[in-house]
């Protein structure tokens, strides 16, 4: 990616009793790709994405076991093939309370760093496409 760019806006994750959660996901493919369903939230089957999630429930099979019943922010990955990785620089956030919260994406093509400010908490990760 090339360019700067920054979202800034609010996000409604709903009460902790429901199930999963919000993904923002950047992929270098055609642009009518269709992920997977189910416990990957959106980035399972995207070949070569990279993705950050908001996640209320905890899925066995790619959560980090210390955030089980606990709601959590965390980068993804997919390979070639668009298998998902396990979570990457993983923090715990606060279960989600019927509010809405503020969110900033923000990309830096110089340094190819993705950074996300969520509930007083900031995600960074390095990427390239």
């Amino acid at each position: 990616m090339n360019y700067d760019f920054k979202f800034a806006g609010q996000i409604y994750l709903g009460k902790r009793d429901g199930a999963d959660g919000v993904s923002f996901i950047l992929h270098p493919n055609d642009q009518n790709i269709i992920s997977k369903d189910g416990d990957q939230i959106g980035i399972s089957g995207i070949p070569n994405a990279v993705g950050f999630k908001l996640d209320i429930y905890f899925n066995g099979d790619v959560d980090p076991v210390i955030f089980k019943n606990k709601s959590f922010g965390a980068f993804l990955t997919t390979d070639a093939t668009g298998e998902t990785s396990s979570s990457i620089n993983a923090q715990q956030i606060d279960d989600p309370d019927e509010t809405f919260k503020e969110i900033t994406i923000k990309y830096n093509a110089q340094s190819q760093q993705l950074t996300i400010n969520y509930e007083n908490k900031t995600f960074i990760e390095k990427i390239s496409m």
